[in-house]
């Protein structure tokens, strides 16, 4: 659960949100994530990234049937790298046909340490034990350190839980490179074409041993949900337009509070001519941020004080 506040002042000036949906086509740039004048637009384009061509992720759906399928949930909700970042899984596009020379290689191994190297081709033809093995990998464990993977041919999915304990499915493709941190529960199976070939990275002597859920007692998982689930309170001050701010307890946060105010905008709110509106909007996480825009839009125009609650 998150909590902020919105405090609309008196004097304060009405914006026009950018065309189409909202937010939609930007991104945050830390304290300009917001428009510091009334007629700026909310960030700045997105330019093209590569990663996206390799790898790929949404949330999946509760079906039981043949694991290697899809299972996007209807409609389908896909996951940005960024989210996926916010969850502690890095990614990279690299150039799998020369990994051997590849300088951007090379160079993310002695950043990060990755000493140990080696390739696991996971397929029936090539995988001893594969019916036994691909069973293994696909039950819910965490590692105690990081799991690397760097797809150079093939492709394959790694699903991974986001913060309600809901399965994100991460497809990676040939050139993709993604990294799952310690205490991380996850997950990986084949897609429907049967074979992966991926370059395992470790610091040090690898150290492959799978810890079955539940095993939150381990300091790894500890760790992990203190520095990715459990984020200490970072007081934003955002400036939205003159007399609007938004006081947030971190950047997820913060971007829902941006979606509030430009809804309310698009719906016609103007603020200006007002008295001061103080709002205390509490979000659960698995709120979409239009969702929440479109039904805090609504209260702002009723209630000059409210608590709303939104699951």
């Amino acid at each position: 659960m998150l909590v902020g506040f919105l405090v609309l002042g008196k004097d304060a000036v009405s914006v026009t949100p950018p065309n189409g949906d909202i937010l939609d086509g930007f991104e945050i740039q830390g304290l300009e994530m917001l428009g510091s004048t009334s007629d700026s637009h909310v960030g700045r384009r997105r330019t093209h990234d590569p990663r996206k061509e390799v790898i790929q992720a949404w949330y999946m759906d509760d079906s039981d049937e043949d694991q290697r399928l899809p299972h996007h949930r209807e409609p389908k909700e896909f996951v940005s790298l960024k989210q996926l970042e916010e969850l502690g899984v890095l990614s990279w596009r690299l150039d799998a046909d020369n990994y051997e020379t590849d300088e951007e290689l090379k160079k993310i191994r002695e950043e990060r340490g990755y000493s140990y190297m080696d390739f696991c081709e996971v397929c029936p033809e090539k995988l001893p034990n594969y019916e036994e093995k691909i069973k293994n990998f696909f039950e819910e464990h965490l590692h105690t350190d990081e799991e690397i993977r760097y797809c150079v041919a093939g492709s394959g999915y790694f699903d991974v839980r986001d913060q309600n304990d809901a399965w994100i499915r991460v497809w990676v493709k040939k050139g993709g490179m993604i990294v799952l941190p310690a205490g991380m529960y996850h997950r990986f199976t084949l897609d429907s074409d049967n074979y992966i070939k991926a370059m395992r990275l470790f610091v040090g002597d690898p150290v492959w041993t799978p810890f079955n859920r539940p095993h939150d007692h381990l300091p790894a998982r500890k760790e992990y949900l203190q520095a990715f689930m459990q984020k200490e309170c970072e007081i934003l001050i955002l400036k939205y337009s003159r007399n609007v701010w938004f006081l947030g307890l971190n950047n997820q946060f913060g971007l829902g509070l941006a979606h509030i105010a430009q809804s309310c905008y698009a719906y016609g709110y103007v603020v200006s001519d007002l008295y001061p509106l103080l709002c205390l909007v509490l979000v659960d996480r698995r709120m979409n941020k239009t969702g929440c825009a479109t039904y805090a839009s609504g209260l702002f125009f009723f209630f000059p004080l409210s608590i709303l609650t939104i699951f």
